[in-house]
């Protein structure tokens, strides 16, 4: 790479450590504190300073962050000015001289490899020697313009695709909103059911030892719990299983139920999705279930969004125990002793078949976002190998 100058993370720029806010000096007015669960999760609660520290602790519009703690990532801040908490850098462009944009980049790409150091019995976080330390390729401002261009132009394509799938899941609660209304508050007054009405068990599978091979379809596999993460069951989310573990394997996803987590964070711990057919190759740990239907008459496919529904996942959230913030878990009894609005199954059908069609067409864009990840993965490895600029 001609012309590209090696140097270590540290000497690109300077990263400001954020400041420790105590709980005490949590607010409801004044400047945001910009806390790492604020960036990584929309739902996180927003907490505030009223008064004033260093300069260096303040964020302001365009800023670039780095969590260098728990989950490593980067961030460019688009709110008012703000207060950044501990566990964060923000990034002074004082040093070489750097696009912001192929920064950006560069720092997404090098997280990937910093993933190797972070270490730390509770809160899992790289050193910030060695994150200063760790070596990069630059190349001249020039060719930094030109390769932010092209991941620009890669990741707008994706992010397109992104939102459209927003819309669709969007379309979907709006409809469910307008025919069936909350499903916990009933503003229009449907008989209510416990869920063991609709659900006769809650079947568990058997967690397995697994290769680091990447799964892929031919494969048989065992489910990771991000399969239901965002509430359309994705069946890549996998893992090989060794083949001196095939004995132990017993639940496979079948058509026309649920998967359910039962035990994750407090964020995740409940959620669910429909599955739409049979997968005879892959196979639920034990910290997923697998519903089977119950005989009250109803709509599967209407069920598990009805599962989905925010407000119904806050009352799961209160039933779901665990001394560790970072894992809840729920009991089968508690759950199926949850109530759930019982509307005309003709409805319930009505809406299964709308909400197919919107999924057939959401399926279209997750393939396309599966491909626009590809491309922009594969140019972004390409780039900083300097195969963009020759």
């Amino acid at each position: 790479m001609i012309g590209w100058s090696k140097m270590g993370l540290g000497d690109t720029a300077t990263f400001h450590n954020g400041y420790a806010f105590k709980t005490a000096e949590w607010s409801t007015s004044g400047k945001e504190i910009i806390r790492i669960q604020n960036l990584t999760k929309g739902s996180a609660q927003i907490n505030y300073f009223e008064g004033e520290i260093a300069d260096k602790y303040k964020v302001r519009k365009g800023d670039i962050l780095i969590s260098w703690s728990g989950s490593l990532g980067v961030y460019e801040w688009h709110g008012e000015d703000a207060w950044l908490n501990q566990h964060l850098f923000k990034v002074d462009f004082n040093k070489a001289n750097l696009d912001k944009s192929f920064f950006t980049y560069l720092i997404s790409h090098s997280l990937k490899k910093l993933e190797a150091q972070v270490h730390g019995a509770t809160m899992k976080h790289i050193t910030k020697k060695n994150f200063d330390s760790f070596p990069v390729n630059l190349p001249p401002i020039d060719q930094q313009k030109k390769i932010a261009a092209i991941l620009d132009a890669a990741d707008a394509y994706r992010q397109k695709t992104k939102a459209l799938i927003e819309k669709y899941d969007k379309l979907t609660q709006s409809l469910f909103l307008d025919m069936f209304g909350d499903p916990v508050t009933n503003p229009k007054g449907w008989e209510v059911k416990t869920l063991s009405d609709f659900i006769k068990s809650l079947n568990t599978g058997v967690s397995v030892n697994s290769t680091d091979k990447k799964y892929t379809k031919g494969n048989i596999g065992i489910l990771k719990t991000s399969c239901v993460y965002t509430g359309t069951f994705r069946d890549q989310e996998a893992k090989v299983i060794r083949e001196d573990e095939y004995g132990r394997m017993k639940l496979n996803p079948t058509a026309d139920s649920i998967i359910i987590s039962r035990m994750n964070t407090t964020e995740l711990v409940g959620k669910s999705a429909y599955i739409s057919r049979d997968y005879n190759e892959l196979y639920l740990p034990d910290r997923l279930w697998l519903t089977e239907k119950g005989e009250l008459s109803h709509n599967t496919r209407w069920l598990s969004h009805s599962l989905s529904f925010k407000s119904f996942r806050n009352e799961i959230s209160k039933i779901s125990s665990g001394t560790s913030g970072s894992m809840k878990n729920i009991s089968k009894k508690n759950y199926l002793n949850l109530s759930m609005i019982y509307p005309a199954l003709e409805l319930q059908n009505q809406f299964a078949e709308r909400v197919k069609a919107i999924e057939a067409q959401k399926a279209q864009a997750e393939a396309s976002l599966a491909q626009a990840e590809d491309l922009f993965n594969s140019l972004l490895q390409r780039a900083f190998k300097g195969e963009l600029t020759s």
